[in-house]
């Protein structure tokens, strides 16, 4: 049987579920797997075509795709998918809580060879019993034969909605841990014209509402009140920008001292530059971003939330607060600035718990999927 596969993404690009798709198939290529990645014509996705195009195996697409659920044209869903329905493996990726019903109609009607589908949302947005649910469960146990959930309450979540335990597998995201841990500190700190020593509390990731990243310049407030000499970065963009801005020019003292970079691609550089590396999620699924952060050896201090909980423990790898809990977040940032000790010994523990989630763990989980899939005959399968 060939080693063929194609990956079919539902993403924006502005998630990291487009991250976690295009390090899979740059890993199964590595593998001499023939590799195609097929992603919505999005300027967001565009940065990921450029970066992964030269790669050996790797064939990169652009379709007319609608993630957006309700939003899909049958005959634009049926010309993505016709050329692959004799492909050895389709493997769907979506940053929603399942694949988009049209979608889900195209693999009754197709019934290509062996499906997999990557759900990269934990979220309960359908209600179990619901129609939408009930068409979901249906087609998946028709024709998916693993759906793979990053997370262990993500699984559950599918469980909920009446997926069968054994048709769900939990695979965790993984990175190239060896470049997180790789960046060049100074780099980033010239780009905000700071020295060596001068503190540096770094936010990366989206200005989205699941991020709370107003919640993170509040508590940069309570710090800089008794740290004149601290900094605050916040890499990124995002739907909050407006509000992230009202809420420095609110800050009481430290104005000066917060800047917003915006969107940077020498992520490892910025992760280096860091003195504490803060993430106020309401929720996560298994963040690729808190990863990078325990790869570099950061001190984190992030949320006691579903996700985080399935990777930072509160004084062994990270400090966490409470969701909203702004004086705590406050208070965990100014223990570590206030604690060498302890930023080398959450540092230290942070690096052993990265080792535990590299690309080349998820790619291995994922290849013994498909090679068992492909011992078992389909109609029309040739050597």
């Amino acid at each position: 049987m060939r080693r063929e596969i194609v990956y079919i993404g539902y993403t924006g690009g502005l998630g990291g579920e487009a991250m976690q798709m295009f390090e899979l198939a740059a890993g199964v290529a590595a593998q001499g797997w023939r590799t195609t990645v097929v992603v919505p014509e999005l300027e967001g996705l565009q940065k990921f075509l450029d970066a992964y195009r030269d790669r050996p195996n790797l064939t990169l697409k652009t379709a007319v795709i609608r993630f957006d659920t309700g939003a899909q044209n049958p005959l634009d869903v049926l010309k993505l998918m016709l050329p692959y329905r004799s492909t050895p493996i389709l493997h769907l990726h979506t940053g929603d809580i399942c694949l988009p019903r049209i979608t889900l109609a195209m693999l009754d009607l197709l019934r290509p060879r062996r499906v997999f589908a990557t759900i990269h949302s934990a979220d309960a947005e359908m209600v179990p019993g619901s129609a939408r649910a009930r068409f979901w469960r249906q087609v998946a146990v028709r024709r998916i034969r693993r759906v793979i959930c990053p997370s262990a309450h993500g699984k559950r979540t599918q469980e909920a909605y009446g997926l069968p335990a054994d048709r769900v597998v939990t695979l965790r995201n993984g990175v190239e841990t060896t470049r997180y841990a790789q960046g060049d500190g100074h780099k980033a700190r010239e780009t905000l014209g700071i020295g060596p020593d001068t503190p540096l509390i770094l936010f990366a990731s989206r200005l989205h509402p699941q991020k709370r990243p107003v919640d993170a310049v509040r508590a940069f407030g309570k710090v800089a009140r008794t740290h004149p000499d601290v900094r605050f970065a916040m890499v990124g963009s995002g739907p909050l920008e407006t509000e992230v801005r009202a809420a420095i020019d609110a800050l009481p003292v430290g104005r000066d001292r917060v800047h917003l970079p915006g969107h940077q691609h020498n992520i490892p550089d910025w992760l280096a530059a860091a003195t504490v590396w803060v993430l106020p999620s309401a929720r996560e699924n298994f963040s690729l971003a808190v990863i990078e952060a325990l790869a570099a050896g950061c001190p984190i201090v992030s949320t006691h939330c579903q996700g985080n909980d399935e990777i930072l423990s509160n004084g062994e790898n990270a400090l966490t607060v409470r969701v909203g809990d702004v004086e705590a977040l406050g208070e965990a940032i100014l223990h570590i600035l206030n604690d060498a000790d302890l930023r080398e010994r959450l540092s230290a523990a942070g690096r052993q718990t990265a080792a535990r989630f590299t690309r080349d763990a998820m790619v291995a989980g994922h290849l013994a999927l498909y090679e068992e899939a492909l011992t078992v005959p389909t109609h029309g399968d040739r050597p």
